[in-house]
């Protein structure tokens, strides 16, 4: 088993936005002051993020002998944004799966604000419409799962697997066809707010899960904490990374996030 060196961390961060990739050292005492940022702006080449990722991976780790400095990698992915993009072996992958119909898909609620209670039935095409888009959200997602796992398979040859912090989530939910509405992002129910959020590294517990309320705002104080920094009082939001390494569920931490 490997010794983690101590508050000596890297971390992966994956959402679905534009590309940027960022870097920074941490020395002793560590500080923002040493930081560097790569931005990958325009990138035209289909499935370039990916590759571009990679390519940094390769890079950094071939100019120090295979010894990096901590770094933090920022890989923000177009997929499943529409219109969803993917190699064409991957386009009929799920060419039978229909959009989930919950509770709420394509219910009247006269009793919700005007933009819900005014819509009218989806009909047919309506939900051609709306499993089609599920069906190239899934399809698009594949290239995505390729590009963690290239990652994970570089990072584990490394031998830097353990000491890597990897999150994977979103910037906005999945909504199709709920409340009447074909496809969105712009209402206030977990259909459109609710995202995945995965994260392992060092002493997190595997398939271990937390019921707590945090927001993308959390983010960056976590990583602060994670990797040994002092927090900065102008940071928005709350470290959760002292729910990471237990298997029990928390005590709720906050009521709501708005």
């Amino acid at each position: 088993k490997k010794n983690l060196k101590t508050n000596k961390f890297n971390f992966c961060f994956v959402l679905f936005c534009f590309a940027i990739l960022k870097y920074f050292c941490k020395k002793a005492n560590p500080t923002l002051t040493n930081s560097t940022m790569v931005v990958l702006a325009c990138i035209i080449c289909r499935y370039n993020v990916g590759n571009a990722s990679m390519d940094w991976l390769r890079e950094i780790y071939g100019n120090s002998s295979g010894n990096p400095s901590p770094y933090l990698l920022y890989i923000g992915q177009h997929a499943p944004h529409y219109p969803a993009d993917m190699p064409v072996w991957y386009q009929d992958q799920f060419s039978t799966a229909d959009a989930p119909r919950t509770p709420n898909f394509n219910v009247y609620s006269p009793d919700k604000h005007q933009m819900i209670a005014q819509n009218p039935a989806i009909e047919q095409n309506g939900f051609d419409f709306i499993d089609q888009l599920w069906r190239d959200r899934l399809c698009s997602l594949l290239p995505v799962d390729d590009m963690i796992g290239d990652i994970v398979n570089f990072l584990e040859e490394q031998g830097d697997l353990d000491n890597t912090y990897i999150l994977y989530t979103s910037d906005n939910g999945y909504h199709l066809g709920q409340w009447r509405v074909p496809c969105s992002k712009q209402q206030m129910y977990d259909t459109d707010i609710r995202v995945p959020f995965f994260i392992r590294g060092p002493s997190i517990p595997a398939k271990s899960q937390q019921d707590i309320v945090v927001g993308n705002t959390d983010i960056a104080p976590t990583f602060f904490d994670l990797a040994g920094f002092t927090i900065p009082p102008s940071v928005d939001g709350k470290s959760f990374a002292n729910f990471l390494a237990s298997e029990e569920l928390a005590d709720p931490w906050r009521e709501m996030y708005l």
